[in-house]
């Protein structure tokens, strides 16, 4: 979408876009179903209260994949090994740092 003229109004959706988003570029933004955590069963249901333990909520990082339980354990304990093994050479400050590095340069509020 062409950005305005003067005196021409923006929609309220592209006022609110974050600037540099696909909504502010006029792309469509895709949707995921999820499971609630209130409606999981079983492994989901393990998952997301572990998730509540550690977090005190589940992140939206953890719900994109709900439909898939099996891949999200497996995502989550490779997480596990990468960020909390004791034996890595990096410090846990070291790889947090470079796991935000990453998410900022993907644009990820992650």
């Amino acid at each position: 979408m062409p950005p305005t003229s003067p005196g021409q109004q923006q929609s309220p959706e592209r006022r609110s876009a974050k600037a540099g988003s696909a909504t502010s570029r006029g792309s469509s933004v895709g949707w995921i179903t999820t499971v609630a955590p209130e409606q999981a069963t079983g492994l989901l249901a393990r998952i997301y209260r572990q998730a509540m333990r550690r977090a005190g909520k589940v992140f939206h990082v953890l719900r994109i994949q709900s439909l898939r339980p099996r891949t999200l354990d497996a995502s989550t304990r490779l997480y596990g090994e990468v960020m909390l093994a004791t034996d890595s050479p990096l410090t846990r400050l070291q790889r947090e740092m470079l796991a935000t590095a990453v998410s900022q340069a993907n644009d990820c509020h992650y």
